[in-house]
């Protein structure tokens, strides 16, 4: 937590900087459940409509860490463009105005020696298509 990141939007051609503020147990929006998002600080990430699916990078690195993909816009609870986190004990939180985004790792534990997505890969975290 509390590392430094960047947002690069390629649609608005605009970038935010803040932190990671917390690591969300279970983000919840509207049917959809995320595990183990990133919370955005406050200010610096203040996200919109169209900056989703941008990369978030470690300040200056250049390493992809997540990608962004939604935020609280009105401060309903778990609907549409409202999501709301959940902890491991069922609590709920909702912060108007927040922005969130999914972790890449899950990606690296499905590559294999040649750096090849396997979802039959021993340790593959990421579903299976259906």
């Amino acid at each position: 937590m509390n590392e430094d990141i960047q947002i690069v939007s390629g649609y608005w051609r605009r970038g935010f900087t803040c932190k990671i503020e917390n690591f969300i147990y279970e983000l919840h929006e509207d049917d959809w459940t995320m595990v183990d998002s990133i919370r955005y600080s406050d200010p610096g990430c203040e996200v919109y409509g169209g900056t989703s699916g941008s990369p978030v990078i470690r300040k200056g690195e250049r390493v992809v860490v997540a990608v962004n993909n939604t935020g609280n816009e009105s401060g309903q609870e778990c609907t549409m463009n409202n999501p709301c986190e959940v902890d491991n004990e069922g609590n709920i939180l909702v912060i108007e105005g927040r922005g969130y985004a999914q972790q890449t790792y899950w990606f690296a534990t499905c590559m294999d020696e040649n750096f090849e997505l396997d979802l039959n890969q021993k340790g593959c975290m990421l579903p299976k298509p259906q």
